[in-house]
């Protein structure tokens, strides 16, 4: 069986449709972790409140795995195949979601109750919550320091925790765990 990377390699030099069905074979179950988090749990900033896409009711599910199944087609047609296909993937999949906010989408928020804004965000500070420890665990934790790699590892296992709750599990500060994931950031190439 192929990896990822090969696979992604020969789908640019041949653009072969059976190796792009492999392709999305292989990612199916990350690219739906992904859009569950999104729909269901992802809070996006608008006019200083959150929204929740199936609170909104503006899009549906089956629309946001479409968004990221179009997302990994651009990636295959932009990827120039001299770098890893994965670190590519994952960095563009890291934040992913919020074209999804858009002007059509902001034209609809006027016909939607108050109710769907939430006043507080409480996700993930790295927005982990889509990934396969092991296959994520391969591309960026040998770049990490032991305390990184342990923040990294307790998100993927329980993405819901704020930095108070991380700092208290290790028994360090707040600011502590934010600099951890500043680092992290940094490492990993997130904007």
């Amino acid at each position: 069986m192929y990896t990822l990377n090969e696979l992604a390699k020969e789908y640019k030099a041949n653009k072969d449709q059976k190796v792009m069905e492999q392709i999305f074979e292989l990612l199916l179950p990350i690219l739906n972790k992904k859009a569950e988090y999104v729909y269901y749990q992802q809070k996006f900033k608008i006019k200083g409140k959150y929204i929740n896409l199936k609170q909104s009711g503006l899009i549906e599910l089956d629309d946001v795995r479409q968004e990221l199944n179009l997302t990994v087609l651009e990636l295959l047609k932009d990827y120039d195949g001299i770098r890893p296909f994965t670190n590519f993937f994952y960095s563009v999949l890291w934040h992913w979601g919020n074209q999804l906010i858009n002007s059509s989408f902001l034209n609809q928020l006027n016909t939607f109750t108050e109710s769907a804004l939430i006043t507080e965000e409480n996700s993930c500070p790295l927005d982990i919550k889509y990934n396969n420890p092991e296959q994520r665990k391969e591309n960026i934790l040998e770049e990490l320091t032991e305390d990184e790699n342990a923040v990294v590892m307790l998100l993927f296992e329980n993405p819901h925790l704020t930095q108070e709750e991380i700092a208290s599990k290790f028994g360090v500060t707040r600011q502590r765990i934010s600099q951890i994931i500043i680092e992290i950031r940094k490492k990993i190439n997130l904007r």
